[in-house]
């Protein structure tokens, strides 16, 4: 993996992002046009990823970070020639090749269409956090509703005016010497036997990288309360509610992430699949965004779904846990972060969580809290940060979706169509 710590970039270079990190891998290089590197990369490892991790920092969602992350994998034989070609695409790619930008980018806006009913609770909550933190906000902004309607804007644009692309490769060409002037990591993973071998072969390839003097990533704080109704193709509808919570390093953290738990077999599950019809629900504490959500899933009821949010938080409030639910959520969630993963992605995972403030004492201390979690720090936790008299609320829904169908939290909503 090579890693490019992302510096300041203004709001027009930042809405590129998703296109630039679609184009990066799929494009020509040097005196290479995209089919002989679509060939190449096959041959040598099945392709090229590169994306973009946007998060708050563990111990203050106020403070974000980004890095771009251009990763693959191959066999040993193919090892030196895959260095170069990764090299190569972070050094030489080509924005010259107007008609394939064009194809990419309508290939892109197709396949986020096709995902807006397969990930709508997911972008629902997405749009409820955009409120809660920078990272949260800008995420939301740019993989979110109001980035998918960028792209279809994009598209059409490019389809209706040939022209136009000329223009925007050469952005993704002035945001592509942008980004390579942040500082750069490597990450190697491999089998122990030949790791100083390979390392020197890395060093030898890898060209000095000299990190050009700039300003610093940095966006400005923002917690406010944030409600969003976009409208679609769809007969189901996609809801969502949060409420601000606290980070990963405090101390309710765990008590909220059990109270998630609880809520959701004892009480979504029920109200909302079983005898509301959705296909699914759930609630969680998302420490990175410090905040607290409920989301349903392919839900044929829409007022009625916040009435059950509502009404979970309620439950929580005067009925105690039974103590069975308490040791099945706490069991579930330490069942998760003790889950054994693949040697390399336990450790490139353990990697990515210290560049964002992370580490194993932490999550050592967030274990021992979810552990010591009782029943009355639900209650305490609930009535601490669930009893907000307006949350953030967001809907994915159809278009001909009634406005007597909303519920009062969704009034004054910001509306758009997809």
């Amino acid at each position: 993996q090579l890693l490019l710590e992302i510096p300041a970039l203004d709001a027009a270079q930042l809405e590129l992002l998703p296109l630039y990190l679609n184009c990066l891998p799929r494009l020509g290089v040097g005196d290479h046009d995209y089919v002989q590197i679509e060939t190449l990369q096959t041959e040598l490892c099945g392709g090229l990823g590169a994306s973009c991790d946007i998060r708050g920092w563990y111990g203050d969602e106020q403070r974000s970070k980004a890095v771009l992350t251009l990763s693959s994998h191959c066999l040993r034989p193919n090892y030196a020639r895959l260095v170069k070609l990764m090299i190569d695409t972070l050094l030489k790619v080509r924005f010259d090749e107007l008609e394939r930008i064009r194809e990419l980018c309508a290939r892109m806006r197709g396949r986020w269409e096709r995902g807006l009913t397969a990930s709508g609770h997911q972008l629902a909550m997405a749009a409820a956090e955009g409120g809660m933190s920078p990272a949260a906000q800008l995420r939301n902004h740019l993989h979110g509703f109001a980035g998918i309607r960028r792209l279809q804007e994009l598209d059409r644009s490019l389809q209706e005016h040939p022209e136009r692309c000329r223009q925007l490769a050469r952005q993704l060409q002035q945001l592509h010497e942008q980004l390579c002037q942040g500082s750069l990591q490597l990450l190697l993973v491999s089998e122990e036997g030949p790791q100083e071998e390979l390392v020197s072969e890395l060093a030898q390839a890898w060209p000095d990288w000299i990190p050009q003097p700039g300003r610093a990533w940095q966006l400005e704080s923002v917690r406010e309360a944030r409600r969003e109704v976009w409208h679609t193709d769809s007969q189901v509808h996609f809801c969502a509610q949060s409420f601000p919570t606290v980070n990963g390093d405090h101390e309710d953290a765990a008590p909220l992430s059990v109270l998630g738990e609880v809520l959701r077999n004892g009480w979504l599950h029920r109200a909302i699949r079983e005898q509301g019809g959705a296909y699914g629900s759930g609630a969680g504490q998302r420490s990175g965004r410090a905040a607290f959500s409920f989301f349903s899933y392919r839900d044929p009821r829409l007022k009625e779904t916040f009435d059950s949010f509502a009404a979970a938080v309620q439950w929580a409030l005067e009925a105690p846990c039974p103590e069975q639910q308490l040791e099945e959520a706490i069991l579930g969630i330490i069942s998760r972060m003790d889950k054994p993963g693949s040697p390399a992605g336990e450790a490139i995972a353990c990697f990515r969580s210290e560049l964002f403030g992370s580490n194993e004492q932490r999550l050592q201390q967030f274990r021992e809290r979810v552990l010591a979690t009782r029943a009355a720090d639900l209650e305490r936790v609930a009535r601490r940060y669930l009893l907000a008299p307006r949350p953030s609320a967001a809907v994915l829904t159809g278009r001909d979706t009634p406005r007597e169908a909303w519920h009062p939290c969704l009034e004054g909503s910001q509306e758009g169509e997809l």
